[in-house]
């Protein structure tokens, strides 16, 4: 949490108001994880909560980065 918001504060200040968060969706790195979109959705909604009280004036938006394989 602390790494994020250090990186948003950083953001904030270069005047960005808005961040898309891409997981890395079906990639052999997360293979063994749990990559839902209702895991991720809550997470991304917990960081932005915290934004807000922290008023830190950037917006998080969901996105993935899709790994494609033959399946």
């Amino acid at each position: 949490m602390e790494q994020s918001l250090a990186m948003l504060r950083t953001a904030a200040g270069q005047g960005i108001t808005d961040v898309v968060n891409t997981v890395h969706f079906q990639h052999p790195k997360v293979e063994h994880r749990n990559i839902t979109y209702e895991g991720t959705k809550k997470k991304l909604e917990t960081l932005q909560a915290v934004l807000d009280e922290e008023n830190i004036p950037v917006r998080l938006h969901l996105g993935a980065e899709v790994f494609y394989l033959p399946n």
